[in-house]
């Protein structure tokens, strides 16, 4: 959702992004296999933005994947079952709707796109698009797992 600018980038508290990353892999400076990373190697790698669809079909990938292994999971008998039952069930209820939620916004976004090819725009969401759009993100369903949805900007 940060690709098409609908969460807003992560607001550093302690110190830049640059600071962080030297912070958090310090530990790991010491190993001489594999070579440490650099900052501009991360920052570099973690552009997604050219892979878009790319990212979309991913993430749609795994959550089927999470779906598939927690259904397989929950098909194992196992000891003391009845203590992880619900907590799988609102694992598999996560991915299930979080895929939902992909699959609405990116033929959402694919609309747009369309839309935006018939009246000769530039950009698949336009600026009053991203404005309106709304990121809705919410734990009910399990209290570590958020589902998020994207509301569509006719309908938010």
């Amino acid at each position: 959702l940060r690709l098409d600018d609908l969460l807003p980038a992560d607001a550093t508290v302690y110190g830049s992004p640059s600071i962080r990353f030297a912070h958090r892999f310090q530990p790991f400076g010491r190993l001489q296999y594999p070579a440490p990373l650099s900052y501009d190697d991360f920052v570099t790698n973690c552009d997604f933005s050219q892979y878009k669809v790319l990212v979309y079909q991913s993430a749609d990938e795994c959550f089927k994947l999470a779906r598939t292994r927690v259904d397989q999971v929950l098909a194992m008998a196992m000891p003391n079952r009845e203590h992880v039952v619900p907590e799988l069930k609102a694992l598999v209820k996560v991915c299930v709707t979080n895929a939902v939620y992909l699959h609405q916004y990116t033929k959402q976004r694919h609309n747009l796109q369309t839309t935006n090819v018939v009246l000769g725009g530039v950009d698949a969401l336009s600026i009053q698009d991203k404005k309106t759009a709304a990121v809705i993100i919410k734990y009910d369903v399990h209290p570590t797992y958020p589902t998020i949805q994207v509301k569509d900007p006719v309908s938010a």
